[in-house]
């Protein structure tokens, strides 16, 4: 049996894009996340796919005549689809990193919550970070960047072309990089007075043995740390709406 058989001509072009952009709003941040319903995803997917299959139809490649050939390229879509929205959300684990590192230099790490967003239990200061970063996205309209990257990876990845699997894993790996290090930047400040706070109860501690010195002046270094994250929030926000516009734009014209 021929795959005309099996699938129609016509509909082959909407299958071939859905595989690709479904899979995409599957991982992506903000529409992608777990407390998001099935049924919304799938809809704007099918909504988002309708729209770009008249738009990319001239470039789509022509029905396949054995089904082995049908499911290699449906195959190296779903693969584009699920690496356009994985570095989508490895930028965003940034701020998932960030908060552990805050909350590990802060004493707050004991505190653990369900964060949403990663599907995994973290820290009170990591599910904040992660949270407000999904509204900052919102809130800026950054997620309409997302959306966009579905129809503009066909400029950077034609449909019907073998992914290059070497370039997919070397950007990958650039992306694991420059997320730890927004998230080493985000951190700074505290890491930054962890370090002179733990060196000045160091000394204090030498001159006074008998003294449990990190147990008295633990409150003090969590009040000074809530202090510290209050001042600088709003521009960790900025900062990272700057970065993550730059970043996903970057995987767009890569």
């Amino acid at each position: 049996m021929s795959v005309g058989e099996l699938l129609p001509a016509s509909v082959f072009g909407f299958l071939l894009v859905f595989a690709r952009v479904g899979t995409l709003f599957m991982v992506l941040p903000t529409i992608g996340e777990s407390f998001v319903s099935p049924q919304i995803r799938l809809v704007v997917a099918l909504l988002t796919a309708g729209v770009l299959t008249p738009v990319l139809e001239p470039s789509l490649p022509r029905l396949p005549s054995h089904v082995g050939a049908l499911v290699v390229l449906i195959g190296g879509e779903t693969l584009i689809g699920l690496f356009v929205g994985g570095l989508a959300r490895l930028i965003m684990s940034g701020l998932q990193v960030a908060g552990t590192i805050i909350a590990t230099q802060t004493s707050l790490a004991t505190g653990q919550q369900f964060d949403p967003t990663q599907g995994v239990q973290g820290t009170l200061v990591a599910n904040l970070l992660s949270m407000t970063g999904l509204a900052v996205i919102f809130a800026t309209d950054l997620h309409l960047v997302l959306i966009g990257a579905a129809g503009e990876s066909y400029k950077v990845f034609p449909a019907g072309q073998p992914p290059m699997l070497g370039d997919l894993a070397m950007a990958a790996t650039a992306t694991v990089a420059a997320s730890f290090k927004m998230a080493l930047q985000i951190g700074a400040p505290i890491i930054v007075y962890s370090m002179v706070f733990y060196l000045g109860l160091g000394a204090v501690n030498r001159l006074m043995a008998q003294l449990q010195v990190f147990f008295v002046a633990q409150p003090l270094q969590i009040l000074t740390s809530f202090v510290i994250i209050a001042l600088t929030l709003t521009a960790v926000y900025g900062w990272f709406a700057d970065y993550f516009a730059q970043a996903m734009l970057a995987i767009r014209i890569r």
